[in-house]
């Protein structure tokens, strides 16, 4: 019988020992999904294998615990910055503003994950952490990066390859998008380290019946599956992701797909339940606001990014969506960061 092929591991363990040791500090507006994407798999595994497999703790900055994404207050053991690095670091963000030299404690995990890294801790980036880690650790050579947020990566790293794919192993660190890809990531370490058997009986466990491996897409309609919405409309939001900073007119985008205007509206709106234009236009507004909090880009620089012909155009149609002007945005959310 023909020996069980298993991919490289996820965790750093030592020499000869099949136990995984795990910190995951959790940042402010981290997303439960991730959150459980990395504890749910290592606590099916732990009880799979009827050991502690993996041994892992929750690390926030504050003893009151931290805010996630959605509002919930997650508790865990406060942060020591002067604590022995771990054999595994699991840094979880979600879509909060981070600007880490602008904040105490982030310059003081910046210079933690910096140590801990020059000891030997394999650092494993999750969702929009990855920023944090960038300026901690440098920028990596590749790193997966959640969908909706590649053109603010690609404006602050543009020498990054971005990958829009679950989770990249790099030599200097482990990025993984977030969300369910965290479960995938998680489930290829149980895998390779414990075996196919056992990452089913985790993957069944967690109603998963199978998990996808880190290169696999994010996104069923726009990458790598022709089974999933109409090929049209796949073709046409591509065109609008690359097009983002110089738009297209429905005229020229309906023509290099070789389909009419009429028809593309139709299938549009069975797809997405709006005109391709609206979506074009929401899509820019989206990368917009994505600058405006996560960048230092003037107004002006934005407005041109996004593709509009004045900042008087982008102030508009920026405040008719989000009730207020980009700028007021600004400097209501950095009041609360």
């Amino acid at each position: 019988m023909a020996a069980e092929k298993r991919g490289a591991s996820i965790f750093r363990r030592s020499a000869g020992v099949s136990e995984a040791s795990v910190s995951i500090v959790v940042l402010p507006g981290a997303l439960l999904t991730a959150v459980a994407g990395i504890v749910e798999p290592m606590a099916a595994a732990n009880e799979a294998l009827g050991r502690a497999a993996y041994k892992y703790r929750s690390l926030v900055s504050d003893d009151s615990g931290v805010q996630m994404g959605g509002g919930m207050l997650l508790s865990g053991e406060v942060f020591d910055t002067h604590a022995s690095p771990p054999q595994n670091a699991v840094l979880i963000g979600g879509q909060a503003p981070l600007k880490p030299q602008e904040h105490e404690h982030d310059l003081a995990l910046r210079s933690t994950l910096s140590r801990w890294s020059r000891h030997g801790t394999r650092i494993i980036a999750v969702g929009d952490s990855m920023i944090t880690a960038f300026a901690a650790l440098g920028t990596p050579d590749a790193a997966s990066v959640f969908w909706s947020r590649r053109t603010l990566v690609e404006e602050l790293h543009p020498d990054l390859e971005i990958r829009e794919t679950l989770y990249t192993v790099d030599r200097h660190m482990i990025t993984c998008a977030g969300r369910g890809g965290a479960f995938d990531m998680i489930l290829s370490d149980i895998h390779a380290v414990h075996g196919r058997a056992t990452a089913s009986r985790v993957a069944d466990a967690l109603l998963l019946g199978h998990y996808r491996e880190g290169e696999g897409a994010q996104r069923s309609i726009l990458v790598g599956n022709p089974t999933i919405g109409n090929r049209s409309v796949r073709a046409v939001v591509a065109l609008i992701e690359r097009n983002l900073e110089t738009p297209l007119k429905l005229g020229e985008i309906s023509s290099r797909i070789n389909v009419s205007q009429r028809q593309l509206e139709r299938l549009f709106h069975m797809e997405y339940g709006m005109s391709p234009g609206r979506y074009y236009l929401k899509r820019r507004l989206e990368r917009a606001h994505d600058l405006l909090m996560f960048t230092r880009l003037p107004l002006h620089e934005i407005s041109l990014a996004c593709g509009f012909s004045s900042l008087t155009q982008f102030n508009r149609r920026y405040r008719n969506v989000k009730g207020m002007s980009p700028a007021k945005m600004r400097s209501t959310t950095e009041r609360h960061v």
